[in-house]
């Protein structure tokens, strides 16, 4: 298929999964028992997804009536019933780690008030659509990245396991559903890889602020093992596939369908 093939046209109507979790309280690291820089980052990402699928979804569902085209209108529909079920999760994971000690209500509602600032600094319709093809490249090739690596996926519990495996189907799934909506309604490509930069920027430098807090909440490890675990987790070769992928953005040619990782799906076994 083409990479500017449509969200129906490559997969069809998405499915709509309500996943039941059931997190179990844990005294010492609800992530990975064994793996402080890990479990840090992991709870770290998720106080973004309640907060930034509801910006997503906002900023979606503000170009509804500029498409009369049923197709796109119900392609809306689902990218906004699938994000919906991302925040529901996510919210009760982050209060799973409230409960587990970790400051993960106080990172969230710092996450709601920075995208306040963000709305109220870029109103437009199209700045928001331009913030929300972004975010959902960077979450796209974060998706791509778990789905494959295994290792990864073995050092994290079951449940929390499960949570990204899920999430990260189904954002692969509707990856190009935002990018088509923006593409649609007129491109401006220097003002997309304006908007990349600080996003990508922004997200990095929140996230370590975030991964800091969440690790020294329960400082089970000593520093130099950390760095040991920061060095191990950076040095994969994980990292240059996602470099790659966040470069893939930069091409004026760009569209989210030329990296085509649908076969990455079936092997996502979780509990919908």
């Amino acid at each position: 298929m083409t990479g500017n093939t449509s969200t129906f046209e490559k997969i069809g109507p998405l499915p709509v999964r309500k996943p039941d979790f059931g997190f179990k309280k844990k005294n010492t690291r609800p992530i990975s028992e064994n793996d402080a820089f890990l479990d840090s980052l992991l709870s770290a990402l998720s106080v973004f997804l309640p907060a930034g699928e509801r910006f997503f979804i906002n900023a979606v569902k503000r170009t509804k009536d500029q498409f009369e085209d049923p197709t796109i209108q119900e392609e809306i529909q689902y990218f906004i019933n699938q994000e919906a079920q991302h925040s529901k999760q996510h919210l009760a994971f982050n209060r799973y780690l409230e409960a587990c000690g970790f400051p993960a209500l106080e990172s969230e509602a710092q996450i709601d008030r920075i995208l306040e600032r963000v709305a109220k600094m870029f109103p437009s319709r199209e700045d928001q659509l331009i913030i929300t093809v972004a975010i959902e490249h960077c979450t796209a090739v974060l998706s791509n990245m778990y789905l494959q690596d295994t290792d990864l996926q073995k050092a994290l519990d079951p449940d929390v396991r499960d949570l990204y495996l899920w999430h990260s189907q189904e954002e692969i799934e509707h990856k190009a559903v935002a990018y088509d909506i923006y593409k649609a309604l007129g491109e401006n490509y220097f003002k997309r890889i304006a908007f990349m930069s600080a996003t990508l920027l922004s997200f990095a430098a929140l996230l370590i602020q975030f991964q800091n807090r969440f690790y020294n909440a329960k400082p089970t490890q000593s520093r130099l093992k950390r760095w040991q675990q920061t060095a191990k987790f950076c040095l994969h070769p994980r990292m240059l596939l996602m470099a790659r992928g966040f470069a893939n953005f930069y091409s004026p040619s760009f569209h989210p369908w030329q990296e085509d990782d649908l076969h990455l799906i079936p092997k996502a076994t979780v509990r919908a």
